[in-house]
């Protein structure tokens, strides 16, 4: 699921229409339109216009990404065109992602490590 996708889908479950969206983050409702369809795709920017109107931070959206992305690397068959899609599309992420965003991450990611070789 793209960032669009998921804005969508999360704007969605809390009820909220797409032009209430847009009038509350101060976006045309086309520009957040092509978000959500997939035609754009919005950037750390525009997520921190939206975001907050959903009640989440910018951490936990990228979060649910990162989930995303495992949970279709982890369906698609190794080798498969599926695959490597998600690999690009987790290297997307963390190419837009701000450096403490990044720098949080990889931090994450070594005490994970280190919790499963101890």
């Amino acid at each position: 699921m793209n960032r669009g996708e998921k804005i969508a889908q999360i704007r969605q479950q809390i009820g909220m229409s797409q032009a209430r969206l847009a009038s509350l983050s101060g976006l045309r409702q086309g520009a957040l339109s092509n978000y959500e369809t997939g035609k754009r795709n919005p950037g750390i920017d525009a997520l921190q216009q939206i975001l907050p109107h959903l009640g989440v931070s910018l951490e936990e959206f990228l979060a649910l990404q990162i989930h995303d992305i495992e949970e279709a690397h982890q369906k698609a068959p190794p080798g498969s065109a599926e695959r490597s899609k998600s690999k690009q599309e987790f290297v997307d992420l963390i190419d837009d992602m701000p450096e403490a965003i990044v720098t949080r991450l990889l931090r994450i990611a070594r005490e994970v490590i280190q919790m499963r070789d101890a």
